[in-house]
């Protein structure tokens, strides 16, 4: 059994959203969420370790965040990590997240 690696709880939810990058864009969605990153599920598929963005709406609050895509799973979607988001935006979607029912 591997090791779990994500350093922030993730949240198992189907979430709406839509990805952006230079290669491409599509309305989505989220099926894994939290502060660290996401799982796309999409079949147009950005470039592995492309600067995408993602837009996802959690309860009420429409969040965008910037990261990298770390893992391509075609047919099915992408792995993505959050980079540079702001403490207080982290915040935000913590509270939202915990909210959420599963």
């Amino acid at each position: 059994m591997s090791e779990e690696r994500r350093l922030h709880p993730r949240v198992t939810h189907l979430f709406v959203g839509q990805w952006h990058a230079s290669s491409g864009a599509a309305h989505v969605r989220v099926g894994d969420l939290s502060v660290g990153g996401c799982f796309v599920q999409s079949l147009a598929m950005p470039k592995p370790g492309e600067t995408t963005s993602v837009t996802v709406t959690v309860g009420e609050r429409i969040f965008t965040f910037s990261g990298q895509v770390i893992y391509l799973d075609p047919g099915i979607g992408f792995s993505m990590k959050f980079v540079g988001i702001p403490e207080a935006e982290a915040q935000e979607l913590t509270r939202r997240l915990a909210d959420v029912k599963v």
